[in-house]
């Protein structure tokens, strides 16, 4: 298999408007999706649980027939035994079903030919340890296959066999080999994929490059679901620092709150007044609002003083101490 850039550009599988429907319409694991699959790809299927990665992989492995929509695997239908025969697909596992299953698969892996002998045969079964053989498992099926499928690779495993299984793909990348996994982890997925598939309820979203996606703000909207918990608490704090900062300064100039037309209407009037005042000049000192004390005005005195000056005064009363 030559490995040039024009080998690389050839599409060796699609996915066209193809919807995947259960009981009866009822229950949609895809809606009309469209995906190319070129050779030397390392393709990433990144979403949440239930996005649809699972039902894509089942329909390029041929394990199921699309309700509506066209699947071809080398040019042909993926139900075919020829072209079945030229790909592997490793289904995702159930934790609950690792210690049985994997002891039965390594059993069948020891049968393929050409496989290396296997060392520590009794830590490999044991239930405890259900993972350590999902490497030695994986290399097996990439060997000679020029598509393989691979659903969730790599949950439970250790650091070390992530790193062993990513060395892997990448090796059989660069013989030439196509491979598809499904992930809902973003950092394994940008460390070993040349291209990304962006889920979400059953559709793709974007596709590119890893570089490219986080170069596109319309990406978070696919992203936020599989970044890291530490992540996800750093982009929220960031939201809610920006947001905070905007409503405050947003607020400045609003009243925060009105309780009638009337006091909106002094609030405008005071900040006019503000503006108009000369410099140098203070504020005229509002009114106390404390409440009004008892009216104690000498009513007889004051009518007195606001007579004109010219004006006669009473004169004083006969029986008067002052005549007599």
């Amino acid at each position: 298999m030559n490995d040039t850039p024009a080998s690389h550009n050839e599409v060796i599988a699609f996915l066209h408007e193809v919807t995947m429907a259960f009981d009866g319409y009822r229950v949609r694991a895809l809606s009309n999706v469209t995906l190319e699959i070129r050779r030397g790809d390392v393709l990433g299927l990144l979403g949440p649980g239930g996005s649809g990665k699972s039902t894509t992989l089942r329909l390029l492995a041929g394990r199921l027939r699309p309700t509506q929509g066209l699947v071809k695997v080398f040019g042909r239908s993926p139900a075919r035994r020829g072209t079945r025969a030229r790909l592997s697909y490793f289904p995702q596992v159930p934790r609950h079903d690792w210690p049985p299953l994997y002891a039965l698969w390594n059993a069948f892996c020891e049968a393929l030919p050409r496989r290396r002998p296997r060392t520590g045969r009794g830590t490999a079964e044991r239930p405890g340890q259900p993972t350590r053989s999902r490497p030695g498992l994986a290399a097996a099926f990439l060997r000679s296959r020029e598509l393989i499928l691979l659903d969730a690779p790599f949950v439970g495993l250790a650091p070390d066999e992530c790193h062993d299984l990513k060395q892997v793909i990448r090796s059989a990348a660069q013989r030439g080999a196509t491979v598809v996994l499904g992930s809902d982890s973003l950092v394994e997925v940008r460390e070993v994929c040349t291209r990304v598939a962006l889920y979400d309820g059953g559709s793709i979203g974007l596709v590119g490059t890893p570089d490219q996606l986080l170069a596109n703000p319309a990406a978070i909207r696919w992203l936020g679901p599989v970044l890291p918990t530490a992540t996800s608490e750093q982009v929220l704090k960031i939201i809610r620092d920006d947001t905070e900062v905007k409503t405050a300064l947003n607020s400045e100039d609003a009243p925060t709150e009105v309780t009638s037309a009337a006091s909106f209407n002094n609030t405008v009037a005071a900040k006019a007044d503000a503006l108009l005042r000369p410099p140098g000049v203070k504020a005229p000192t509002p009114p106390s609002t404390a409440p009004a004390a008892t009216d104690s005005v000498d009513h007889e005195r004051l009518a007195e003083l606001a007579k004109p000056a010219g004006a006669a005064r009473p004169r004083p009363e006969s029986n008067s101490p002052h005549n007599q």
